[in-house]
């Protein structure tokens, strides 16, 4: 029988020793079916439906926006999908539930920012967040094994986001040219940098923000799951995506 990568087998075998080290010697090999995707996947451990709920509990006065918003909250497919999605493979929130829960912390840190900073406009940011890694869920597969598709490869997140949300903002009828423009940008500068993968660099107040929120988060994030990996090492093992070593210390005691 052949297996393809990512399929789930039963294996029958035994354990020797092989120049005084244990090895399996596998005897048979079984291609097995009906089982749930969580069961081979890392996952959030964070109620997504709580977190979904207050993402689309945001209150958006602008038509547009909420309409654009609307136009993503009311397709059962594209909810189910949000709320299964990794939002990245490797880096940061890698496990299913991780987009929704990423993007859950994006708005609330947006928030925060909006309060200190009132020069943006909150709604037109907060509806920036909400969106701006939907491409994620086309980039990634995630039903068997966690990886890339041939189109995240050749394309990426960031463009096949803002291809959707370009779709459905000239669906909506009389959506502002310039609305357009400046949520295209969002999308397309929320990675800040071009050696990082964007099309473009922020040029406008809100694409600043989001940018840095959004990095901001994912870089916490991936300092919290090495921290988790390996809590009971003083430091953690080199990592070569941050190229460099994490103290992790000594727990304090009360």
């Amino acid at each position: 029988m052949k297996f393809e990568e990512g399929d789930v087998v039963l294996l029958d075998g035994r354990v020797e020793l092989y120049n005084d080290k244990p090895q399996l010697k596998v005897t048979n090999l079984l291609k097995v079916d009906g089982y749930e995707t969580g069961d081979f996947l890392p996952k959030t451990s964070k109620d997504v439906d709580k977190l979904f709920d207050y993402i689309k509990s945001i209150e958006i006065q602008n038509p547009y926006l909420r309409s654009l918003l609307a136009s993503f909250f009311k397709d059962e497919e594209f909810v189910s999908l949000f709320k299964k999605s990794p939002a990245a493979k490797s880096l940061h929130h890698c496990y299913l539930g991780g987009l929704v829960e990423h993007t859950y912390e994006v708005i609330k840190i947006c928030e925060i920012v909006c309060e200190i900073f009132p020069q943006i406009d909150r709604e037109f940011l907060l509806t920036g967040a909400v969106l701006h890694d939907i491409g994620k869920m086309e980039e990634l597969r995630f039903t068997r094994i966690l990886d890339y598709t041939d189109e995240g490869r050749l394309i990426g997140h960031i463009i096949m986001g803002e291809r959707v949300v370009r779709e459905k903002m000239l669906s909506i009828p009389g959506f502002p040219k310039n609305l357009k423009m400046r949520m295209s940008h969002l999308l397309l500068s929320h990675h800040g940098e071009y050696e990082w993968g964007s099309p473009k660099r922020p040029k406008t107040l809100e694409a600043c923000a989001l940018h840095y929120v959004d990095n901001l988060n994912a870089q916490v994030n991936r300092f919290i799951q090495i921290i988790e990996k390996e809590k009971d090492k003083n430091w953690a093992d080199y990592d070569k995506l941050l190229e460099r070593h994490i103290y992790i210390g000594e727990q304090v005691e009360e």
